[in-house]
């Protein structure tokens, strides 16, 4: 199964009709993960993991920036940033930069 198609079905999206902005945030996931793993691509263990991440990016859509919201009496809060677990998890992929530091001889 692809990850679109895992997407779908944790989301209960039975049609093709989002495709395009499912495939577009998967990308986007896909992209932040290695900026924050410090990889070229990403590992096996690493999918369940992208679509966590996809799903928190999904149910934001048309709330970026707010922080809660009230409306009828039902109020509504997000966290900032992923979940620790999420977070914790991400980190656990992480690969260490090495950089090499000139020295000035004196």
């Amino acid at each position: 199964m692809s990850q679109l198609e895992k997407l779908k079905t944790r989301l209960g999206i039975t049609d093709s009709s989002q495709d395009a902005l499912l495939e577009s945030i998967l990308e986007d996931v896909g992209a932040d993960m290695l900026a924050i793993t410090n990889r070229t691509e990403l590992l096996p263990g690493m999918s369940s993991l992208q679509i966590k991440i996809a799903i928190i990016e999904y149910n934001k859509q048309g709330s970026e920036g707010m922080s809660s919201d009230s409306q009828g009496g039902k109020s509504q809060s997000w966290i900032d940033g992923l979940p620790n677990d999420v977070q914790s998890t991400l980190t656990s992929f992480r690969r260490l930069k090495v950089s090499n530091y000139a020295t000035k001889e004196s």
